[in-house]
């Protein structure tokens, strides 16, 4: 059976079961991208599958949702797990990196010319599979908290302004960095093929830029973007908060697996953002209609100190939380 096949047969199952509405499901078999949605799927779904017993998340199905905003949620609804990717998302993921991207003259300036040789696959369709997989890992990591707010759909549209509940902000920073756990294990799994596991400073820097532009896209993806800076507002944390805090995370991570093998990061934290951005403004322009990173650097620089604060104000308040998706991840 074809992936298109099995993608559709299990969709009308939950079709089926009135969890979702047969004439929102997306059939990509004719779309521009169908050779994309077919391995997304089945690369997703299967890792779904393998989650189940692992995570007590079974069943769950992935579908894409016919609609052109970008979006993504996480839902629970008849005992079922559900996790959705929005069409408008996709597409934007797709012609971002696939079409638009280019990252030569990036990869030129910050001197990483050797490093990008030694990849199997252009660097733009790295950064892609990095943006989608963080996606996905994201919303699985909903999936894992098993929160009550499954009911409602769990979505990356930030909405309910007047609304400010904490622990929304609290479930959106656990995904995140469930999913970036992840993601650490795919940048090490990759560059210990291509690097051969030689880790030098220039080698380290090059992936943790790469990885964290693949997720500042994600990030800047959504309906956040231009937003002015906000802490205890929303539905979710403004996305500087969220880059910001990923990028901790990665830095944190990268680290204690470089220990581990004897190896030093060499560089800090604010060096990763730093080098990240300088990238980012490079490779971006001719991807949005304005510049979201002009306004990203002022946010950080007039805000850095309030932004760290609610960042660890947030992971203070997750300590000994059994039910979220990073504890469950690391007590397995």
């Amino acid at each position: 059976m074809s992936h298109i096949d099995q993608y559709l047969e299990q969709v009308q199952k939950i079709v089926d079961l009135e969890i979702i509405s047969g004439n929102i499901v997306f059939n990509y078999d004719d779309a521009k991208f169908s050779d994309e949605y077919d391995n997304n799927y089945f690369f997703y779904q299967t890792n779904l599958n393998k989650a189940k017993e692992r995570y007590s998340i079974d069943p769950s199905t992935l579908f894409y949702k016919s609609d052109y905003s970008s979006n993504a949620f996480a839902g629970k609804n008849k005992g079922h797990f559900v996790l959705c990717f929005h069409m408008g998302l996709m597409n934007f993921l797709f012609v971002t990196f696939l079409e638009k991207l280019n990252c030569d003259g990036a990869i030129a300036t910050l001197g990483h010319e050797s490093k990008a040789k030694l990849l199997d696959n252009p660097l733009e369709l790295i950064m892609y599979q990095i943006s989608m997989h963080f996606t996905f890992y994201h919303e699985m990591g909903h999936l894992v908290q098993k929160s009550d707010s499954l009911i409602n759909n769990l979505n990356e549209v930030i909405t309910n302004q007047g609304k400010f509940n904490i622990e929304r902000h609290i479930l959106e920073l656990d995904a995140d960095e469930f999913s970036t756990m992840y993601i650490c294990n795919h940048l090490f799994m990759y560059g210990d093929r291509v690097f051969n596991g030689e880790y030098d400073k220039k080698a380290i820097e090059f992936m943790m830029v790469y990885v964290c532009y693949s997720i500042l896209i994600y990030m800047l993806s959504f309906n956040g973007r231009g937003m002015p800076i906000y802490f205890e507002e929303h539905t979710h944390p403004h996305p500087v908060i969220r880059i910001m805090s990923t990028v901790m995370m990665l830095v944190v991570y990268t680290k204690d697996v470089l220990a581990q093998r004897g190896i030093e990061l060499g560089s800090t934290p604010r060096e990763i953002v730093d080098k990240s951005l300088e990238f980012s403004q490079i490779i971006s322009k001719g991807i949005f209609d304005e510049d979201p990173i002009r306004p990203l650097l002022k946010d950080i620089e007039d805000n850095q100190k309030e932004i760290i604060a609610y960042v660890l104000k947030l992971k203070s308040l997750r300590d000994n939380r059994k039910d979220l998706a990073v504890e469950k991840y690391r007590n397995y």
